[in-house]
C-alpha cells in the first residue's frame, strides 16, 4: 500500500498501521489511541478505534470489535520485527458529544498513537500522529446550468470551514443531455477530485460528500 499520514472521516476509509524495527525480544506490543489531550481515548466515535488485521471492522458507535487500546503479536517481515493493526477513523468528522466551534470550522484534527512493549515501556513517541480530515465536498449543478452557479455558495462555505477541499462538477457542454450521458462525466470529475485530495493531503479516502441541485441529484 501507499504510506499516508492521515485519513478522511468518510465512513469507509481505514488505515493499516505498520510498526517496524521492533526489538526482537518483543513478541507483543500494545497500541493506544491518544486524544487531543494526550490521554487514552475513551470514545471511539470521537477519536476512532483499533482492530486486529484480518478482521472487517465495520464502524458503528458501539462496535465491540474496535478499541482505543489493542495488544497485537509481532511478526518477522523482511528481516524486521513488526506489528500491524487496523485504525478505523470516526464515521463523522464533527464529534457528536463535543461539537465545539473548532470542529465546525476546521477541516482536520489529530490523534496520536502510543506504542508500548509487554512491560509497558514506550517504544514510539506519542507524537506519532494521524490526521483526521473532513471529507472533500463535491458539488453538482442541475440541468441547463454550469459549475459557476455554486460560486456564491462556495464563498460562504469556504468562509466557514477553513481548508476544506471542494470541487465543482461542470457538464455545461452537455447540460441538456440525458442523465445517463452526464453521469459518466460527473463520475469522472468526482474521481479526479477524490484522487487529488488523497495526493495533496497524503491521506486515505474512499468517498466524497456530495451537495447537489436538481438533475445533479440523479
Amino acid at each position: 500500500g501507499t504510506p499516508v499520514k492521515g485519513v478522511a472521516a468518510d465512513g469507509v476509509a481505514n488505515l493499516i498501521i505498520r510498526i517496524a524495527n521492533l526489538p526482537t525480544s518483543d513478541s507483543q506490543v500494545t497500541i493506544n489511541v491518544l486524544n487531543q489531550a494526550g490521554q487514552i481515548s475513551t470514545d471511539i466515535t470521537q477519536d476512532g478505534g483499533l482492530a486486529q488485521t484480518g478482521t472487517s471492522p465495520s464502524y458503528t458507535a458501539t462496535n465491540s470489535t474496535l478499541s482505543s487500546s489493542l495488544t497485537v503479536s509481532t511478526q518477522q517481515e523482511g528481516g524486521s520485527n513488526m506489528a500491524f493493526a487496523v485504525y478505523v477513523p470516526p464515521i463523522d468528522y464533527a464529534r457528536p458529544l463535543n461539537q465545539t466551534a473548532q470542529d465546525q470550522s476546521d477541516s482536520s484534527r489529530q490523534v496520536s498513537l502510543e506504542i508500548l512493549d509487554s512491560n509497558g515501556n514506550e517504544l514510539a513517541s506519542a507524537g506519532t500522529s494521524i490526521t483526521i480530515f473532513r471529507p472533500p465536498v463535491f458539488l453538482v449543478h442541475g440541468v441547463w446550468s454550469e459549475g459557476g452557479t455554486w460560486n456564491q455558495f462556495l464563498a460562504g462555505l469556504n468562509g466557514q470551514v477553513s481548508g476544506l477541499k471542494t470541487c465543482v462538477a461542470d457538464y455545461r457542454a452537455t447540460n441538456g443531455d440525458s442523465v445517463t450521458n452526464n453521469t459518466a462525466i460527473v463520475f469522472r470529475q468526482a474521481l479526479e477530485c477524490l484522487m487529488d485530495f488523497k495526493k495533496s493531503q497524503n491521506a486515505a479516502a474512499g468517498q466524497l460528500d456530495f451537495i447537489v441541485h436538481s438533475m445533479g441529484g440523479l
